[in-house]
């Protein structure tokens, strides 16, 4: 009996030391992990990267190690000197604890970023704030394989995100909020499922002063087929919602050296005029459930050849709209008999042979009916456009129809009988 309270003795002081030696250890070699990763980073880097407090903890991912990084930032040099590219909350990184030692690459394995801020910025001649990356040649001659980082993921994840690209080469503004993304996938294979997961609360994008979407809700469920040493993602199971509008995709996508070859194709499953009208600007109100919509829509495009910087893919996109009607609950009047009918068509890189054919476009606000047709060829050499339209647009009755935010008053009244051959 006396044999056996002594080995549980022991037994209870080894585990103890174990326990002990666990909660030492990241504290033990705390300042040297803090100098390895912020030289690791500034090293590789032409921008400052800091952060605020650190936090090393061997039980998170045990036997891996876990660092935490409060109030991590990334500030531009040079031209973009003071300019944040990145920061968050906390930035966390769990690299293989047997890659501090000795000579090898430093490993990680997942990254989490907690409420970052991507603020990407392009000037006018195209210099951008994320180009940060150091040419090889540059970097200083000491550094060896020990300052080298190996990425072996197999995890990351960002929480609650923040996305400003503001494009002025472009003039192209996009802005994301309550970006929500994780990712799993085997990152030391050369062939593996990628299996995404992306919510986006709020999502705005601008160009040439068009509001294309504004304060839209995304969400995607998506798994990519990844064949790193070919660059060549393939698109399995996936689905992408915006704000009502469901869209299917498949095909794939490889990047090379100049070029980004695409074979892709989408549809919207589903047949409900509602869906497409959410995605117009304004209209997907807060009461948006309350609003009396009906009609059917299709969606179905593909995307196929070669895209660089002089060359464009072929591409297709045919949607048809019939019999939509719109009323919102608090506004008088109604929008009636939406039909439309459009088919863009690129067969091949010369957008000169795109042909856009709007065969019908009709609606009718209050008593005004209003219909378009036009079909245009040869857009890039000489546009040869045919189009008719007929019908009385008042604003005064758009105004009392579609919610117009951030307007006080609509007044004008078109009529138009137009012919163009």
């Amino acid at each position: 009996m006396k044999v056996i309270k002594r080995l549980f003795l022991i037994l209870f002081i080894f585990l103890v030391l174990i326990v002990g030696a666990l909660l030492a250890v990241p504290f033990i070699f705390k300042d040297e992990l803090v100098d390895v990763v912020k030289e690791q980073i500034n090293q590789n880097i032409n921008a400052t990267a800091d952060f605020a407090e650190v936090d090393i903890s061997l039980f998170h991912s045990f036997p891996h190690l876990t660092l935490k990084l409060s109030d991590f930032s990334l500030i531009g040099k040079d031209r973009f000197e003071g300019i944040p590219f990145l920061g968050a909350k906390e930035a966390g990184v769990t690299v293989n604890i047997r890659s501090l030692f000795g000579n090898q690459p430093l490993s990680i394995r997942s990254v989490n970023l907690d409420q970052p801020n991507v603020n990407v910025l392009v000037l006018a001649d195209g210099a951008a704030n994320y180009d940060i990356t150091i040419p090889t040649e540059e970097v200083t001659a000491d550094t060896t394989a020990a300052s080298a980082l190996e990425i072996a993921l197999q995890s990351y994840e960002i929480t609650d995100g923040t996305v400003t690209y503001d494009d002025r080469a472009s003039d192209i503004y996009l802005a994301i909020t309550g970006l929500n993304h994780s990712g799993e996938g085997n990152f030391t294979m050369t062939e593996y499922d990628l299996d995404t997961e992306t919510t986006i609360a709020s999502m705005s994008v601008k160009q040439g002063g068009v509001s294309y979407l504004k304060n839209a809700e995304l969400a995607l469920d998506a798994i990519f087929h990844i064949n790193a040493e070919e660059s060549l993602y393939v698109l399995k199971d996936n689905q992408l919602r915006v704000n009502e509008l469901l869209l299917n995709a498949e095909g794939q996508i490889q990047l090379l050296e100049e070029d980004i070859l695409l074979d892709l194709a989408f549809n919207s499953p589903g047949s409900d005029f509602r869906s497409l009208w959410s995605l117009i600007p304004n209209a997907y109100t807060k009461d948006y459930e309350d609003v009396a919509i009906d009609g059917t829509f299709n969606l179905e495009g593909l995307v196929k050849g070669t895209y660089n910087e002089t060359t464009y893919p072929a591409f297709r996109i045919r949607t048809q709209i019939k019999d939509g009607n719109v009323k919102y609950p608090d506004l008088p009047l109604g929008i009636k008999n939406i039909q439309a009918s459009l088919d863009v068509n690129s067969p091949s890189s010369d957008l000169d042979q795109m042909v856009i054919d709007a065969e019908k476009i009709a609606l009718t606000i209050g008593k005004d009916p209003f219909t378009a047709q036009f079909n245009v060829k040869t857009p890039i050499s000489d546009p040869d456009v045919k189009a008719n339209i007929d019908g009385i647009i008042d604003l005064g009755q758009w105004a009392q129809a579609f919610p117009m935010e951030g307007i006080q008053e609509m007044t004008g009244r078109i009529t138009a009988n137009v012919d163009i051959q």
